[in-house]
């Protein structure tokens, strides 16, 4: 076998690119239409929520004004429609973490572990400052700190659309082997 040059990686750097540019025409192509298309029914599925969103106030205030027929059961189906009552879970609001911890711990100290949580957890961002031999002796193991080969389009929206679908193939013939 013959040791591959630059110049065949390069060669093959330019198709892999010329590939992908005519992938992101037709797909650029695709989504014109899809726009064209959305475009077209806009107006009537505008009118289409704007009903549908009249008529859901519409059930809503039918229910509130008869919760008299939601005692038991709380909820039914109806059309395949969940309606009826449910209780509240409540919103509990404060202004200030630490105001509100500094209470807790002034206030209620037995309740603190109860009241206040308290995270410890190592900082990967720090942990990148130490060197291997430093890392070894905490048990921290780091994989894939080798040369990786580095194929890499710069991403725009219809980018990120290729990888997608070239991701979903790549899986598919991976999945049928």
């Amino acid at each position: 076998m013959t040791e591959l040059t630059l110049a065949d990686i390069e060669e093959k750097a330019k198709a892999y690119a010329d590939r992908r540019a005519r992938l992101a025409e037709k797909l650029t192509a695709l989504d014109a239409a899809l726009t064209a298309v959305k475009k077209l029914h806009l107006k009537e599925l505008k009118r289409h929520v704007a009903l549908t969103a009249e008529t859901q106030i519409e059930l809503r205030n039918a229910i509130d004004a008869a919760h008299h027929l939601f005692d038991k059961p709380k909820t039914r189906i109806l059309h395949g429609i969940k309606v009826g009552l449910r209780k509240g879970k409540g919103k509990m609001e404060w202004e200030d973490d630490a105001a509100l911890v500094a209470l807790i711990k002034k206030k209620f100290p037995d309740h603190v572990a109860e009241l206040i949580i308290t995270t410890e957890k190592p900082s990967a961002t720090g942990l990148e400052d130490l060197d291997a031999a430093e890392l070894r002796k905490l048990g921290v193991t780091v994989e894939d700190a080798g040369d990786q080969v580095v194929v890499k389009a710069v991403e725009t929206d219809i980018e990120r659309l290729v990888k997608a679908l070239l991701k979903s193939a790549t899986d598919e013939d991976e999945e049928a082997a």
